[in-house]
């Protein structure tokens, strides 16, 4: 992968090239040689965090990684996925 531009006719690689990346986390896709790149940022172009997601796809021949989409939310809500555990005693 390439570093972001700040010259990238993209909007949202321009404003992340900008930015303080403050969190990264690669996820598989159901696709071969592809995976989403999701990172939380704080650029100067909106006050509160956001949130790019990015589909990536890698090519063997070349080899080289190439970016399909990138786009930009808001970062300002943040959902919890809590599992619920149970303690068990056993009883003599």
């Amino acid at each position: 992968m390439t570093p972001d531009s700040p010259t990238s006719p993209h909007p949202v690689e321009r404003a992340v090239a900008g930015g303080l990346i403050l969190d990264t986390r690669m996820e598989k896709t159901d696709t071969e040689n592809r995976w989403a790149r999701v990172r939380l940022v704080r650029t100067e172009v909106q006050p509160r965090l956001v949130r790019v997601v990015e589909l990536w796809q890698f090519d063997p021949v070349a080899p080289q990684a190439t970016c399909l989409s990138r786009e930009m939310f808001l970062a300002d809500q943040l959902i919890l996925n809590t599992e619920r555990h149970r303690h068990h005693r056993s009883e003599p």
